[in-house]
């Protein structure tokens, strides 16, 4: 299967597989072990952990996050709803497969955007198919 990227034609499979190595191989055993239970709490990094410590201490006032960060509202906003698109992936029942709830945890964190999540999970169904199965 190809795909036609800024006039230049690319192998998706190979495109998309090569962009995961490069991202995500020193943490992928880690991240993809605490996947595989659910725990989410355990898939936090220690950043996300004091994160929420903090959003608790602050009674879940953003504002007061904010100002206790020295950045703005909207970032800490959307520092947390990217927080909850996290847990929401590593507890979500409807994924069933490593790679693809992996791919989707990046996309959560902000690591990739959608057009790389979409081609890697084509590129990866195509892998599947082809191949009969299989998960990371």
């Amino acid at each position: 299967m190809k795909i036609l990227l800024h006039n230049h034609n690319f192998n998706i499979i190979h495109l998309a597989f090569h962009y995961v190595y490069v991202i995500i191989h020193i943490d992928m055993n880690n991240i993809q072990n605490n996947l595989k239970g659910g725990k989410w709490a355990e898939s936090l990094t220690d950043e996300e952990l004091m994160f929420l410590k903090r959003f608790v201490l602050a009674s879940g006032s953003l504002k007061e996050l904010a100002k206790g960060y020295g950045i703005s509202y909207p970032t800490v906003r959307l520092r947390l709803d990217r927080l909850i698109d996290k847990v929401k992936v590593i507890d979500s029942q409807d994924i069933v497969d490593d790679f693809e709830r992996l791919c989707r945890v990046l996309f959560a964190e902000g690591r990739i955007d959608m057009g790389v999540l979409k081609i890697l999970l084509a590129a990866h169904r195509e892998q599947t198919e082809t191949e009969g199965g299989g998960q990371l």
